[in-house]
């Protein structure tokens, strides 16, 4: 009886030892959190979003800081024979010749310095900007990187209206746009930017033009582009500036929704550098 007894109890303890094994046991990723005490791990905190904006109400923040150019580049041509006698039958001294050019810029600092493209105004000897409110002021290049096809200009006027800049680098595609800019010079004779809608239609495009200009990172869209948009800021639906409307895809010179800008933050990157050579005091340090 005594050894029946002994071998119940014994039975009994390899019984409660069993159960306090499995009720602390756990395998990885299973059930077994439920049994954990103290609080929940704390998530990593993301920025809430900016509400999107009606495209009228960005069109009345954005429009106003945004500038119609026109550029005016001089160059001595030289005569292609130097005979006097040639000359004085044929012609064909030295003579001046002046090309014209469209463009657009974006205000972003009120003191009157603007973003654009390179290529929108290097050479130019004279350059007109006109206000949205129909002031024509003078411009002058502050700087250039031609590298990255970006000029910052300075216009001869104070207490503008400014674009906020805003990043890109959390850009979808299919998300909406706005392209603002100065379309075949319609803003330059009405004052009032051009504006035009689409998505995104891919990122990062790399192209390559002419004379050997290489673009990195682009930003593609189907909003139109046209002739005189170049320079002109592309704007999110929040109403802030994601990019530097720069070049189209086209063989008849008209938008056939491939257009491509350059990202705002390479343009930030390359800000300080560019406000450096203007000569500003206080910038941050200069990037490479």
């Amino acid at each position: 009886m005594k050894r029946y007894v002994l071998t119940l109890a014994l039975m009994v303890l390899c019984a409660a030892a069993l159960v306090v094994a499995v009720a602390f046991y756990q395998p990885a990723g299973g059930a077994g959190g439920r049994a954990k005490t103290g609080a929940p791990p704390a998530r990593a905190a993301h920025a809430q979003p900016l509400p999107e904006k009606p495209i009228e109400e960005i069109v009345e923040s954005v429009g106003p800081a945004v500038v119609a150019l026109n550029t005016t580049e001089r160059r001595l041509i030289r005569a292609r024979f130097r005979d006097p006698l040639f000359q004085f039958f044929w012609g064909g001294e030295d003579f001046i010749a002046e090309r014209e050019g469209i463009g657009s810029a974006v205000i972003f600092d009120a003191e009157g310095y603007a973003l654009t493209n390179e290529h929108v105004v290097g050479g130019a000897q004279e350059i007109e900007a006109i206000l949205s409110d129909g002031r024509q002021v003078r411009a002058e290049i502050c700087a250039v990187d031609r590298a990255h096809d970006l000029a910052l200009i300075r216009l001869e006027a104070r207490g503008l209206p400014v674009a906020e800049l805003g990043g890109s680098g959390d850009l979808q595609v299919g998300q909406a746009v706005l392209a603002f800019g100065n379309p075949f010079g319609t803003a330059s004779r009405s004052a009032q930017p051009s504006v035009t809608f689409g998505v995104i239609s891919g990122l990062q495009r790399n192209i390559r033009v002419e004379r050997g200009r290489f673009y990195r990172d682009l930003i593609q869209t189907d909003a139109a582009i046209n002739l005189g948009n170049n320079g002109g800021p592309l704007v999110d639906m929040t109403g802030r500036v994601i990019g530097l409307n720069t070049l189209i895809v086209t063989s008849s010179g008209a938008s056939t929704g491939v257009g491509f800008a350059i990202p705002t933050d390479l343009v930030r990157e390359r800000l300080d550098d560019l406000r450096g050579e203007c000569g500003r005091v206080g910038r941050t340090k200069r990037r490479r």
